[in-house]
């Protein structure tokens, strides 16, 4: 349980802003993603609205007319394709590495 003492304000996409963390960074993915995004958005928006800033980030702008909760419902389940693990697998009988 817990006892709320004063609410705390939230400006989530008022400022037309938002900005999407990767949880493992990774530079093609962030492009993919980005890419996938802007694809749809030329389709549905006529322009494009991502924009990746670094390995792990995206920053979005939401179209006009829009709330920014229905604008991430939208893009939120768009399919990227994404690089598969590297895995390495070790023969500890003959210390084969595969």
């Amino acid at each position: 349980g817990a006892l709320v003492e004063r609410e705390v304000s939230g400006n989530f996409g008022q400022d037309g802003e938002l900005l999407v963390e990767l949880r493992q960074p990774d530079f093609t993915t962030v492009v993919r993603i980005t890419d996938t995004i802007n694809a749809f958005a030329k389709r549905r928006y006529n322009q494009p609205v991502a924009k990746e800033r670094d390995a792990k980030s995206i920053r979005l702008r939401k179209p006009k007319d829009i709330t920014a909760a229905r604008f991430l419902a939208e893009i939120e389940g768009l399919p990227v394709p994404t690089d598969e693990v590297a895995r390495v697998v070790v023969d500890e009988r003959t210390g084969t590495v595969v």
